[in-house]
């Protein structure tokens, strides 16, 4: 007992350290692995998957034999031959059928009903990713809006350093009073744009705690694609084919499920022959059966139907081919466009740097004025301002790739198109 005890206490330890250790390294990772196993979404998913598997046996059970209890009593009848009289006591019995043949229309159906359940075995799977998407989306923009708020604070506490300068000038000189009002404005100005990024940020993670049961603080939050190159992610996450990817399958799996369908309706229309009997405590019966609608108003558009609807799931089938192809030349695209914006933000943030120092010298000079040295700085959280909100926007098009790929689950630490 006491060793069981200690074995339990080991794994628990190491399951806290590789847990805490996972959310170190990758807490985007972290809230993902949390997410994508038990949410609504998910199981919903689940549950259509399982009531189409439940389908495949209803269709099967075609092929079986259908057998019921049955009790007949006579209220009133009239005969003119007086032997056709029956007793009026309740008669027992039981009733068997069984088909013989329908021209393959049971068979159809179990095959219409097994496209049907891929449909929503890959549904599951396009959840999953469209669930990591919007996480991950969370995520992104409240680590936007914290590394706005850094800027923001780095550009506030130049404003006030200026302000205590100008501070102890006015003290000798009042008629610079004005210099410190202009000063004080501009620093109120950006307090009240750190305001508004600080509520973008708990919003998103409000939002973000919704999905992963648990509370994250902005000092969880981290580039996840921080040690993820360009390279790494072209390949190691692109799809061979954009029709491997599930909502291209589960698509591909509606189309087969419509076509099927369009054949039994069309095989419905054909003879259905079956083998009946009855046995009651008086009599038994066996005989063959055959229906056939000759016309049905509803089968004939019922057929018209099906082939609409085929019609529909190959203009959707293209829609989803051309929409993966856009977001992944499109992603690609702002992948390239904005790793080179961003070499050449970092230039005009070593030129800023340099401008502000040598407009804070003029200015202690009296060759610049407040004024200048004020845009100077403006100009600086300007550029700094770019550099984060690019950095947003390439970490944004590395989560689009993965989108598109269908492979955002998957980096996250789940099998592609597969229970973990």
């Amino acid at each position: 007992m006491l060793k069981h005890k200690i074995i339990s206490q080991i794994l628990v330890g190491t399951g806290l350290v590789l847990f805490s250790s996972i959310g170190y390294t990758n807490s985007l990772k972290n809230v993902l692995v949390q997410s994508l196993v038990s949410d609504p979404i998910l199981k919903e998913a689940d549950a259509e998957l399982g009531a189409a598997k439940d389908r495949v046996e209803q269709a099967k059970g075609g092929h079986y034999p259908v057998v019921s209890l049955t009790g007949s009593k006579i209220l009133s009848q009239y005969h003119k031959d007086q032997s056709d009289y029956k007793d009026r006591k309740i008669v027992p019995g039981v009733r068997g059928s069984i088909n013989l043949y329908a021209f393959g229309a049971i068979e159809k159906e179990v095959e219409k009903n097994k496209e049907n359940e891929k449909y929503y075995n890959f549904k599951y799977y396009e959840s999953r990713e469209e669930l990591a998407y919007t996480i991950s989306e969370l995520y992104l923009n409240a680590l936007l809006a914290k590394e706005r708020i850094d800027v923001g604070q780095r550009n506030l506490q130049r404003h006030n350093e200026i302000l205590a300068d100008i501070g102890n000038i006015v003290i000798n000189d009042e008629g610079r009073e004005s210099e410190y009002a202009q000063a004080e404005a501009r620093a109120i100005l950006v307090e009240q744009e750190i305001n508004d990024y600080q509520r973008d940020m708990y919003q998103n993670l409000t939002q973000l705690a919704s999905y992963s049961g648990s509370q994250i603080t902005e000092k969880d939050l981290e580039d996840p694609f921080n040690k993820l190159s360009v390279e790494a992610l072209y390949k190691n996450y692109s799809a061979k084919d954009s029709k491997l990817t599930a909502t291209y399958q589960a698509q591909m799996a509606e189309l087969e499920t419509n076509m099927k369908a369009h054949e039994l309706s069309k095989l419905k229309k054909l003879p259905k022959v079956d083998l009946t009997a009855t046995v009651t405590t008086e009599d038994r019966e066996a005989g063959i059966n055959v229906n056939w609608d000759v016309f049905n108003h509803t089968s004939s558009y019922e057929v018209r139907e099906k082939a609409n609807l085929i019609a529909s799931s190959k203009e959707r089938l293209d829609r989803v081919e051309r929409n993966l192809r856009e977001t992944t030349n499109l992603a690609q695209l702002d992948i390239k466009r904005n790793t080179i914006q961003l070499k050449t933000i970092k230039k005009q943030i070593e030129a800023s740097t340099r401008v502000i120092e040598f407009y804070r010298l003029q200015f202690d000079l009296a060759r610049k004025t407040l004024i200048e040295l004020l845009n100077a700085h403006s100009e600086l959280f300007n550029v700094e301002m770019a550099q984060v909100n690019t950095q947003g926007a390439l970490r944004k098009a590395k989560l689009d790739y993965l989108r598109s790929q269908g492979s955002l689950a998957e980096w996250a630490g789940f099998p592609k198109n597969a229970r973990k």
